[in-house]
Formats: C-alpha cells, sequence, structure tokens
C-alpha cells in the first residue's frame, strides 16, 4: 500500500505543477491581451479585381490576398496610439486595427523608426487598456516569456517560451512559436508587462523542401526601452500638430449620420465658444460634416490657435459660431511620464510606465517569486521521489 501511494504522489505532484503554470499563463494572457491588436494593412492595388466580376474576382484572388497584410500592434496608450512594425504598414493605403472588444477603427499613420523597424499609427478612440511597460534589465537566458499575437491571422494566438540569448547589441533572442502574422507582437516577461516586438523570426531558408531541413523556432525582439525614445518624440510632434475642441458626440437620430454633441469639457474650446449639449453640428469650417467620423477628421486637420466658424443646429435653428482650436490633452506623454516607487500588480488599472525590475520589488513581484520558487522545489521533490521509488 505505501508503495502505491509512493508511486501516485509523483503524479499528483506533476499535476499540481501542470495546474499551477496553467493559471499562472492563463492569468497574465487574461490581463495582458486587451493591449494588443490585430493590424491590417490595405496595399495599393488590392482593389484590382474591382468591376471584374465574379470570374474577375476568381482571377485575381491570389493578386488580391497578396495585398492585405495582417500583423499585430500594442495599444501604448489610453486614447490610441498603437505601436506596430513598419513593414506591415509600407504603402497601405488603409489601416485598420481591431481591438480585443470586436470593433475596428480606422488609423491614421503617424511616423516610423526606420532603425528599429517599428511605426507608430493613431486610432480614434479613448478609454483604451495600454501595456505595462517593464525595462528588461533582469532579462538573462532562461527567463520565460509568452507572446500574444496573430498565428496565420487567428488573433491572440499564445506562445510561451524562453529567452535562449540577449544579444551583443542588445536585441533579445527567444525560442518561442512565431507563425506568420506574429511580427510585431509582444512578448511579455511572467508580471504581465511588455517588454519587447517580435521583429522576425531565426532560422535557416532553403529554396527546396528537404526532409533534412532545419527547422527553428526562435525570434529575434526589439526592447520596448529602445523604442521609447521614438515614440515620446512623435508623441510631441503630434500634440503640436493636431487640434482639440473638447467635445464629445454621437449620431443624431434626427438627422442622420450627423453628430449631435453629447458631453462639453467645461472650459474647453467648444464650451467657451457657446456650443450646448444638444446641439448638431452642420458644417465645420465651412465643409459639411456629414458624420462623427468626419468631424474628428476636420478637427485633426486644425493646428492649435486657429480660430474656425462651427455652424450648429439647436432646436431646428442654425447658429454660426467661432470655435478657437486648443491644443490636444498630452494624455500619452503624461501617462509616458508618470513615475511610481511601486509597480502595480497586472490586474491593477495604472498609466504605462517604464520600471526597472532589478531597482523596484513590489510585493506582486515577491509573490511571484515565491511561487515559481515553490514549483521549482515540487519539481525536484518529484524527482526525489521518483528515484527513491526507483531504488526500492
Amino acid at each position: 500500500m505505501f508503495l502505491l501511494l509512493l508511486g501516485a504522489t509523483p503524479e499528483l505532484f506533476a499535476q499540481g505543477v501542470i495546474f499551477a503554470l496553467e493559471k499562472e499563463i492563463g492569468e497574465l494572457v487574461y490581463n495582458a491581451k486587451p493591449a494588443v491588436v490585430t493590424v491590417l494593412a490595405l496595399k495599393e492595388g488590392s482593389s484590382s479585381a474591382e468591376g471584374k466580376g465574379l470570374f474577375g474576382l476568381f482571377g485575381e484572388r491570389e493578386e488580391a490576398e497578396k495585398e492585405c497584410k495582417v500583423g499585430t500592434g500594442l495599444i501604448i496608450s489610453s486614447d490610441g496610439f498603437v505601436l506596430t512594425k513598419e513593414s506591415l504598414l509600407r504603402n497601405a493605403r488603409f489601416i485598420d486595427v481591431a481591438l480585443d472588444n470586436g470593433t475596428s477603427h480606422r488609423a491614421e499613420w503617424m511616423e516610423c523608426d526606420s532603425v528599429r523597424g517599428v511605426a507608430l499609427i493613431k486610432i480614434s478612440a479613448t478609454g483604451l487598456s495600454p501595456a505595462h511597460f517593464s525595462v528588461p534589465d533582469a532579462l538573462h537566458a532562461g527567463s520565460w516569456v509568452t507572446v500574444i499575437g496573430n498565428s496565420m491571422g487567428v488573433p491572440h494566438a499564445v506562445s510561451v517560451g524562453v529567452v535562449s540569448a540577449i544579444q551583443p547589441d542588445g536585441l533579445v533572442q527567444i525560442s518561442a512559436n512565431v507563425d506568420p502574422g506574429s511580427n510585431g507582437s509582444p512578448v511579455f516577461d511572467v508580471h504581465a508587462h511588455a517588454i519587447g516586438m517580435v521583429m522576425g523570426r531565426v532560422g535557416l531558408e532553403t529554396s527546396a523542401p528537404s526532409s533534412s531541413e532545419y527547422f527553428s523556432n526562435s525570434a529575434l525582439v526589439h526592447t520596448f526601452a529602445d523604442m521609447l525614445p521614438f515614440v515620446r518624440a512623435a508623441m510631441e510632434r503630434y500634440y503640436a500638430m493636431h487640434g482639440w475642441v473638447g467635445i464629445t458626440v454621437i449620431t443624431d437620430a434626427s438627422e442622420p449620420s450627423r453628430p449631435r454633441i453629447l458631453k462639453l469639457i467645461e472650459n474647453g474650446p467648444g464650451h467657451k465658444s457657446g456650443l450646448q449639449v444638444g446641439d448638431t453640428i452642420t458644417h465645420f469650417d465651412g465643409k459639411e460634416v456629414d458624420s462623427p467620423s468626419t468631424l474628428g477628421e476636420l478637427v485633426n486637420q486644425m493646428r492649435p490657435g486657429s480660430v474656425v466658424p462651427v455652424k450648429v443646429n439647436r432646436m431646428g435653428q442654425e447658429i454660426t459660431l467661432e470655435v478657437r482650436i486648443a491644443p490636444r490633452i498630452r494624455v500619452a506623454l503624461d501617462e509616458l511620464d508618470v513615475t511610481t516607487s511601486v509597480v502595480p500588480p497586472p490586474s491593477e488599472s495604472f498609466p504605462i510606465k517604464a520600471v526597472k525590475r532589478a531597482e523596484i520589488r513590489s510585493e506582486s513581484q515577491l509573490q511571484m517569486q515565491r511561487r515559481i520558487d515553490a514549483l521549482e522545489r515540487e519539481i525536484r521533490e518529484i524527482k526525489e521521489l521518483q528515484n527513491s521509488y526507483k531504488r526500492n
């Protein structure tokens, strides 16, 4: 009876270890994936099959498929800044970003860093869940990492691996499954903090298939620490060039497609000009406004300090008001510049912050480390019990 119990004990321990690891990975993905988005880039010439009928569509199918690229991006601010891979967007006519909640937004191209191969784009959305950054000072060969992104076009595919090497130029080499569509996918540490972005696979390429062909699951990762200076500078330029009115609009039910003011920021440009909640905006700077998105595009084009005529319908009466465009609220930069002495646990909501794990140890990190240590002890105990059972 004792031997039977002894033989079963390692299996029970092993199951406990597996369940604990599964739980840890599940919590990490749950906390991190709201910041992971799918990026679709529609290239020039992708509409070549339009107007050719059914047979024309079939004839151009292969070409059309090559014109649409799918990749992954990362939300880095609550007001819609997204970081992705630059090559994905090259020569794109349109860029769409699909969020974790199922909604899709047309993105605005901003800037790219050709040295590191990353690009910054912007969507017109607020209240998003940005990623939590971590400077990977404590990363070393053997550190666990998780990649969340696309896998053959399927979003939020998860791959778990380890850091296999850190190259002299700072690139991190990881051993994890990286399928087509995963370029631009964020890489997370054990605390659900984003440490970098997948820039490409490492492997041997051959022109002809062979049974002796070698295959590599390694990928190269650019760290976010190297990207932050570019990101901050691009955001500075964006806020300096784009205007803000300080209103929230919805589609007017009585005048389909036109934006109706739902909310005004107190002492904002719109509030100071005399705009009121319930006003339906029909013209902005002399141009007809036929949708909330059109209004957003027109406002974005205005430089801060410009004075713009805005025509509204107020209870059946047309009124024209002068609105002085103000600089946008620097939400993203404020989030990036926030400092704190403690790293909150991944489940808490907090602004983007680059933290040095070697310097800052939060209670959640200590708890995580204790769980990892406990798992390692259990694995050693399993091996000792198995060896003891074999000897007996």
